[in-house]
């Protein structure tokens, strides 16, 4: 994959560009209560092209260390609640960190490890089910966020596992995707999520031989002729669903799956995306890039095995070496 060249460079320039943005930039404003993930964006896409050092990695941490809420869980950023998803992005960031340092520690001497545990926990629901935040509302995101939160922590004995899975069971549809909650149309991104979480807790013997083909034949179908990739059939391609849809397939059939995908057209179509002047992707060419289609579009690059980017964990969007490390040292 490396006859489409990606602008490292530029791309890399882009993403740092955030950090300086002052408080009165309308974008870096109404994206205020995103800024935990969009962190998280940021430094794993610069992990993923070699260049984590664009950032100013000891004020991101301590950023991230002043989002931790007394209940334990993480805010989008000071002066908000905490939720699920962002504190998985949280927890993500910090990986990352630890990953890049070469001294001894670990990510309990950053925040309060204990109280994250106790906060995603408690958000399990009697159905098995995980809300998103104290004020309850739920779907399969939520459930992807905590077990793959807890299992990076060790904390999945705090849970009911067989509850969780059963509720992520009853998401499935007659078309073998899965929705955000029982009955909803299926969807790559909650596809995603639901498999993610199965193979995290190595269930993914929950869908027969039938069950894993029909949702495979699903996901290849979601490639159109451009060779870009949607979410769900009638919708238009959209560069983030490169990562959605093909690490769903990888979850699925880890050595097959790039046997039935136009590889070399998913990654001209990202490349497409670029902004050259400015760096950074968008979702569709010719429209304005952002930090969120910017990372899921490397990691989609990652997937597909350009050259110029790092190999990437298609259950936890993190780089693999990082992913490795961590949990190497991890007690």
């Amino acid at each position: 994959m490396d006859s489409a060249v990606i602008e490292i460079e530029k791309t890399a320039a882009y993403i740092a560009s955030y950090e300086n943005k002052a408080e009165v930039d309308f974008e870096h404003c109404v994206t205020d209560h995103l800024r935990v993930s969009g962190i998280y964006w940021g430094l794993n896409a610069l992990c993923l092209m070699g260049m984590p050092d664009r950032l100013n990695r000891a004020a991101t941490v301590a950023y991230i260390r002043d989002c931790q809420q007394p209940n334990g869980g993480f805010a989008g950023a000071l002066g908000h609640d905490a939720t699920m998803l962002h504190t998985y992005s949280a927890i993500q960031v910090l990986l990352l960190e630890k990953s890049l340092r070469s001294t001894d520690g670990t990510m309990a001497d950053t925040i309060d490890i204990a109280g994250v545990i106790r906060y995603v926990a408690g958000l399990q629901q009697p159905d098995g089910s995980f809300a998103c935040d104290e004020w309850g509302e739920r779907d399969t995101r939520a459930t992807y966020c905590a077990i793959a939160t807890l299992y990076l922590l060790n904390g999945l004995d705090s849970i009911k596992v067989d509850a969780a899975v059963a509720h992520l069971m009853r998401c499935q549809n007659w078309d073998f995707g899965f929705g955000s909650v029982p009955d909803t149309e299926s969807h790559a991104g909650q596809i995603f999520c639901c498999l993610a979480t199965l193979a995290i807790l190595n269930r993914l013997s929950q869908l027969d031989q039938r069950a894993q083909q029909q949702l495979s034949d699903w996901l290849v179908e979601r490639q159109r002729d451009s060779g870009g990739l949607n979410g769900r059939p009638g919708k238009i391609h959209d560069a983030c669903y490169a990562w959605w849809t093909l690490a769903s397939l990888a979850i699925l059939d880890p050595s097959g799956w790039k046997s039935r995908i136009n590889l070399e057209g998913a990654c001209q179509y990202l490349i497409s995306t670029q902004n050259r002047s400015t760096g950074g992707l968008a979702p569709r060419p010719n429209e304005r890039a952002d930090v969120f289609h910017t990372h899921f579009a490397i990691a989609g690059l990652a997937l597909l095995g350009h050259a110029s980017i790092q190999a990437v964990d298609a259950r936890f969007c993190l780089p693999t070496l990082a992913l490795q490390q961590y949990l190497s040292q991890t007690p």
